[in-house]
C-alpha cells in the first residue's frame, strides 16, 4: 500500500525499462489487459529513467513519439527493445526515430516542448513516488503497487491480483 495519490486514483500505471527482457515480454499484454479496465481508469505505460544515458535517451524517445505521432507507440516500443539489445550510445535511439521517418528537426523539435518535458519530469517524480524497484513494476489507483514477484513470476496471476487491486479501488472511490 502507498499514498493515497489522488492525482493518480484512476491510473495504472506500468513501469518498464527498455533493456528487461519481461518488459519487452508483457508490455503489449498488459496494454491490452489495459483496455479492459472499467471507466474511469486508464492504463499509462511509463518508461523509467535512471540516469544512464543510454537507456534515459530511449525513454524520451517514448515521449516523443508520444508527440509527434501517439498512434505509433507500439511501433516504437518493438523498435526500442530490439535495439536495447546492441545499443551502445544514446544515438542508437535516435537512429530508432530516424527509421520510423521521424526527421532530426521534429525529433529536436519535440525534445524541446514544454510537453515533452513536463511527461518526462512527471514519469521521473513517479519513479520515485511509487519507489519502483524492478521492471515490470504497476501502481494501481494511486494506492497500491505490486510486480511479478508478487506472483512467482505467473503473468496470469499478477493480472489477477491487479484486478483485485483495481476493485479494491473502485469500491474505496463509490
Amino acid at each position: 500500500a502507498v499514498g493515497p495519490y489522488a492525482d493518480d486514483e484512476r491510473r495504472v500505471f506500468m513501469f518498464i525499462s527498455y533493456d528487461c527482457p519481461y518488459c519487452e515480454q508483457t508490455w503489449a499484454g498488459m496494454e491490452e489487459w489495459g483496455r479492459t479496465l472499467p471507466e474511469p481508469f486508464r492504463f499509462v505505460l511509463v518508461p523509467i529513467f535512471r540516469g544512464d544515458k543510454r537507456m534515459d535517451a530511449a525513454a524520451t524517445g517514448f515521449y516523443v513519439v508520444r508527440e509527434l505521432a501517439a498512434h505509433r507507440l507500439p511501433e516504437y516500443n518493438r523498435l526500442a527493445f530490439a535495439a536495447a539489445k546492441q545499443a551502445r550510445s544514446a544515438a542508437d535511439f535516435v537512429q530508432v526515430l530516424r527509421r520510423m521517418g521521424f526527421g532530426q528537426a521534429a525529433i529536436d523539435a519535440a525534445v524541446n516542448k514544454t510537453i515533452t518535458q513536463n511527461r518526462s519530469a512527471r514519469a521521473m517524480m513517479l519513479v520515485r513516488r511509487y519507489r519502483v524497484t524492478a521492471t515490470p513494476f504497476f501502481a494501481v489507483g494511486g494506492r497500491y503497487t505490486t510486480h511479478a514477484g508478487f506472483t512467482g513470476g505467473s503473468y496470469p496471476l499478477l493480472a489477477q491480483l491487479l484486478n483485485g487491486l483495481v476493485s479494491d479501488v473502485l469500491s474505496a472511490q463509490a
